[in-house]
């Protein structure tokens, strides 16, 4: 092992649930020529092909950077998961009035969503506001 070559790539992970069909458009590129930004922020021409590929199809961004990091900072060791569902979608739903109050010194659509997704990891693992038992499921706050 060891390095051969320059690496001057990022990786755009898409990722599907059931059969999306096949794509809208054949001919888009896989790869993406634009000047480099932050580390691991997707080019937006990255979403625009996703979107000219499955227009009539539903999307998220599961890994929304900022908003995760900032998010983990104010979570250590994993405390979320110590908390309820019902916790989470209340903080989610104190998002989204401050969004409707036109406050806007945090994203608050992307909290709220990752507060809801805090609460269905916790739903689908059963936890509902107790510790992890084992390293497996500790893991779902990475």
């Amino acid at each position: 092992m060891g390095h051969y070559a320059r690496i001057q790539h990022e990786h755009l992970l898409l990722g599907t649930t059931g059969k999306p069909g096949i794509s809208a458009d054949h001919r888009i590129s896989s790869v993406i020529r634009e000047r480099c930004g932050k580390h691991s922020v997707k080019p937006a021409k990255g979403y625009h092909r996703i979107e000219r590929m499955y227009p009539a199809l539903s999307k998220i961004e599961l890994f929304a950077r900022s908003v995760m990091r900032d998010g983990a900072a104010t979570h250590p060791d994993k405390e979320w998961v110590r908390r309820s569902v019902e916790y989470h979608v209340a903080r989610a739903e104190a998002h989204l009035q401050m969004l409707r109050d036109g406050e806007q010194l945090e994203d608050h659509l992307a909290h709220a969503a990752t507060r809801l997704l805090m609460a269905l990891a916790l739903r689908e693992l059963g936890l509902r506001g107790r510790a992890p038992t084992s390293p497996g499921m500790a893991a779902v706050g990475r």
